[in-house]
């Protein structure tokens, strides 16, 4: 499932994905982020995560390929979740790109999005 928040605003798009996305879903985020950067030029993110999502595999393809086109253009990434699994992910990530990524714990949400302010 995913739903996307109302407290996104101009080139802050929120999202909450826990489970499975579906391949629509996947689309509708993708086109969602695109327009956002089309509108505004960058994009910064905050995602809430309550488990791994999981998504057939052209939708990981769709969103890999996506990852790769438009990673100049996500300025941050604030990832909500009590996943151990995500500071691992900062770890890998942070060499590999100038977006800015951090993790939050559910408790600190309101400190993502003032980070990513």
């Amino acid at each position: 499932m995913l739903k996307k928040l109302d407290t996104s605003e101009a080139n802050i798009l929120e999202y909450h994905i826990k489970g499975n996305i579906s391949k629509a879903e996947n689309d509708m985020l993708l086109r969602d982020i695109q327009h956002t950067i089309d509108k505004f030029g960058e994009v910064k993110l905050l995602v809430k995560l309550d488990d791994i999502p999981l998504t057939d595999a052209s939708g990981l393809k769709d969103r890999l390929v996506f990852a790769k086109e438009h990673l100049d253009k996500i300025e941050r990434y604030a990832v909500v979740t009590d996943m151990k699994i995500a500071k691992a992910v900062k770890q890998l990530v942070d060499p590999l790109t100038d977006m800015e990524l951090e993790t939050f714990s559910p408790e600190e949400e309101n400190e993502a999005r003032h980070w990513l302010r």
